[in-house]
């Protein structure tokens, strides 16, 4: 036995006169490659999804997500990006709402130089964050007195009953006793609405003091759903990848190094290989192969006391392999240099 080194710098026995060789750089490369596409493929699909997909919605359909606040704040201030800032901070603490994924929230709520429908435009049809309850149908539906649902669910999937929500707006959604700050000589006023009405009041039902602690609407801006393949195609990108994957490793890595010396020189019967008829040829490398099979499986497999452990890496697909490698091997017995 001859101890030779791979690519990867694992040492290991010779089975003839070489090394059963590690797979090649170009082999591994393209397995990696395989790999690489993969994941990024998948991460194309689930990066362009939003975090939450209606379900009664198909590819290429917009969409908006709404939901009320967990926390809490006051309405005293005239600048509407205040507001807008303060829900998409309570949309940031919870990966529902998607603001990783990109998407945005603005306040439903009116001050004296914005209208809530102007500060956050409605283009489609809008939804809670549970994807099945869908509030309007869009812009008109939006702004015509009524929902089709309250807004009771937050940005964590809470419901929240009887609460006051900051909105300085009337139902047809433009502003009437907007946010604006309190001033010392005068005490100040704004509307506000209720998470669990689903009439005129959703968006006025009282007013408050400014310096007030309330909920917040928040509307995110249109979302569109994205094209997923179909089951099929996903099975046969997998199987491709995979199947690719195996071959290029295993295929290449047998043959890397060279035919084996010893078929080119001298049969065990004194005749040189090249003198032999076909069958002998066939059978000749039919025992081989079968010697380097039962020898990468031993390797694959586990490793015994007297024979080095070639395969370094995790033995996931190792029966796989193997398998793969006695198909092929066996179909595909005829060598180009012993002549067909």
């Amino acid at each position: 036995m001859t101890d030779c080194s791979t690519p990867l710098g694992v040492r290991c026995d010779s089975l003839i006169t070489g090394c059963l060789n590690k797979p090649s750089d170009t082999a591994i490369g393209m397995s990696l490659r395989s790999l690489l596409l993969l994941l990024a493929f998948t991460r194309m699909v689930a990066s362009s999804q939003a975090a939450v997909i209606p379900n009664d919605l198909q590819s290429g359909d917009s969409y908006h997500l709404a939901f009320v606040t967990r926390d809490k704040r006051d309405a005293d201030s005239s600048d509407i990006e205040n507001s807008n800032q303060f829900v998409q901070e309570q949309a940031a603490l919870s990966s529902t709402a998607g603001t990783d994924e990109g998407i945005t929230y603005r306040a439903i709520a009116s001050t004296e130089a914005i209208d809530a429908r102007d500060n956050a435009p409605v283009e489609a049809p809008v939804y809670l964050l549970d994807g099945s309850t869908r509030i309007a149908n869009g812009l008109a539906d939006m702004w015509d007195g009524t929902l089709l649902a309250p807004i009771t669910l937050d940005q964590f999937g809470s419901t929240w009953l009887e609460e006051y929500v900051w909105a300085g707006t009337k139902q047809i959604g433009t502003a009437y006793y907007p946010l604006r700050p309190h001033t010392s000589a005068s005490y100040v006023i704004a509307r506000f609405g209720s998470s669990s009405e689903n009439d005129l009041q959703w968006i006025s039902d009282g007013s408050a003091l400014t310096t007030s602690q309330l909920r917040f609407y928040a509307l995110s801006n249109p979302l569109i759903v994205p094209e997923v393949p179909e089951p099929a195609s996903w099975i046969m990108w997998l199987g491709s990848a995979a199947m690719l994957g195996l071959f290029s490793r295993d295929r290449r890595g047998l043959y890397s190094g060279g035919w084996p010396a010893s078929l080119n020189r001298i049969h065990p019967s004194g005749h040189p290989i090249g003198d032999l008829d076909q069958r002998s040829k066939e059978n000749d490398v039919r025992r081989v192969y079968r010697h380097v099979i039962a020898r990468s499986a031993s390797h694959r497999f586990g490793r015994s006391s007297s024979t080095p452990l070639c395969d370094s890496r995790p033995r996931i697909r190792r029966g796989i392999v193997v398998a793969f490698r006695e198909r092929w091997l066996l179909t595909n017995l005829r060598r180009p240099d012993l002549g067909n």
